[in-house]
């Protein structure tokens, strides 16, 4: 979806993705130079897009889209203001020379020339341009409530199908709407995980199966983790075993609940009657609807956030993060497509660790001069007690590793059956002065710092 006009300020990403659909993102393009203008494309996150920079000229605004990982077109998306075209037509001829390398182009946008006009010399040269570099112009009628034919769509090597100009209440330009043919990279994968249902349930039946007097008298910290994950893992496959399902990562809108969908739904209902019966009295109430409809999503978004906002005041990285997520453009979520993929980040990663050890950097400083004697030796541990642990435990993020025996869920909420033998291994532990083996254990997860680097302009 493309659109002009924007008004959008350098920086400023609210609107826009307030716009966004589920599973969908949008790339923005501010006027810099003054206000008005700019320009934005929504498109779905499947589709892969990524702006790419050319030359800027003053005469017009343009935003370039890369759609497509292996087979790839491009999106030109143009504002061209009112004023005199001579400059436009020099500039966007020297724009199409260098566009025109990229095989696979679709131009669309708001022109301002009177296409529909024989007698307009500026809009028959702009065709006489377009036409000397191969592209396709396709609309035809008036896409403005004057009547005149301000939007266009040119496309080279694409095919293109099924124009309509249509009016949708919204502005005093037409929708242009047209189908594009191309072929789709692969959706990613669905993911097969192993997931476990901890409820209340569960939670006191594992409190209830759980025998500390089975791990009394281990003096050794690997045996007691051991018979201790066992117990565990023998109780948790019983009252919460762990099905395998297919999860898919989509956005969703947490504002919106069951009486916003049945205004959704009501809009969607006199659109089409709109449309069956073409009066004016249904055109208004569709407009009506519409606009109520925005001001009730701009208020439930609006009240969610501040409601997230005020309850993780004390909480840096939620509240931040959910700042971002306003005033920033969302980034896009991009997928490992293959094992190839895979194995090229491994042996990236392999390498990598490799050369630092073929190469160690010497020493800062030789002999015993850079062994410092400790300041303090520890002969004894003061033993560690429930309430230490569990002072801990209220302090700590629940976050969990795919080794842990039970989901940190569970384990908080059975810890007041488990903490005392958590208590036993971090006091024997202590006390011989062994860190148990299943503690030495990690999984190290490499991830993109930047996704966008995945793709290759």
């Amino acid at each position: 979806m493309f659109f002009t006009e924007t008004w959008q300020r350098e920086g400023e990403f609210v609107h826009l993705n307030e716009l966004c659909p589920v599973g969908c993102s949008v790339i923005g393009a501010p006027r810099l130079a003054r206000r008005g203008g700019g320009l934005a494309v929504v498109y779905r996150d499947r589709y892969l897009c990524r702006e790419i920079n050319l030359v800027n000229h003053s005469s017009f605004e343009s935003l370039i889209i890369r759609t497509g990982l292996t087979d790839v077109f491009y999106c030109v998306l143009i504002y061209r203001p009112p004023g005199p075209a001579s400059v436009f037509l020099n500039d966007f001829t020297e724009f199409l020379a260098s566009v025109i390398k990229l095989e696979k182009v679709l131009i669309i946008g708001d022109f301002n020339l009177h296409i529909d006009k024989v007698s307009c010399n500026m809009a028959a040269d702009l065709l006489s341009i377009t036409d000397s570099f191969n592209f396709t112009q396709h609309v035809s009628g008036p896409t403005h409530s004057k009547g005149h034919t301000l939007d266009l769509v040119f496309s080279l090597g694409l095919n293109i199908a099924n124009v309509c100009v249509e009016d949708v209440c919204l502005s005093d330009h037409s929708c242009v709407f047209f189908d594009l043919t191309f072929p789709l990279d692969p959706p990613p994968q669905k993911m097969r995980v192993e997931r476990r249902f901890i409820n209340e349930e569960a939670v006191q039946k594992f409190s209830v199966l759980f025998d500390p007097r089975s791990l009394v008298g281990y003096s050794d910290a690997d045996a007691l983790i051991g018979a201790f994950n066992s117990q565990c893992s023998d109780i948790i496959n019983k009252v919460a075993p762990a099905k395998s399902c297919l999860v898919s990562h989509k956005k969703h809108c947490p504002w919106i609940d069951e009486p916003i969908k049945n205004l959704q739904r009501n809009c969607q209902k006199v659109e089409r009657l709109w449309k069956t019966t073409n009066l004016e009295v249904h055109r208004i109430h569709l407009k009506e609807l519409r606009t109520s409809l925005n001001e009730i999503l701009r208020n439930a978004r609006t009240q969610y956030f501040s409601q997230l906002i005020s309850l993780n005041k004390k909480n840096p990285k939620t509240l931040f993060d959910t700042i971002h997520s306003i005033v920033s453009p969302i980034t896009p979520q991009i997928p490992v497509f293959s094992q190839a993929d895979s194995n090229s980040l491994l042996t990236f990663f392999v390498e990598k660790i490799r050369d630092i050890r073929g190469n160690p950097s010497p020493p800062s400083c030789y002999g015993s001069a850079c062994v410092l004697p400790p300041p303090h030796t520890w002969s004894s541990f003061n033993p560690v007690t429930l309430h230490n642990v569990t002072t801990l435990l209220d302090k700590m993020k629940p976050s969990s590793c795919p080794t842990d025996v039970l989901p940190t869920v569970l384990f908080k909420k059975s810890f007041k059956s488990i903490g005392p033998c958590i208590v036993d291994v971090l006091n024997l532990s202590l006390l011989t002065g062994v860190v148990p083996s299943f503690f030495k254990h990690a999984v190290v997860k490499p991830i993109l710092k930047k996704p966008s680097l995945i793709f290759t302009s």
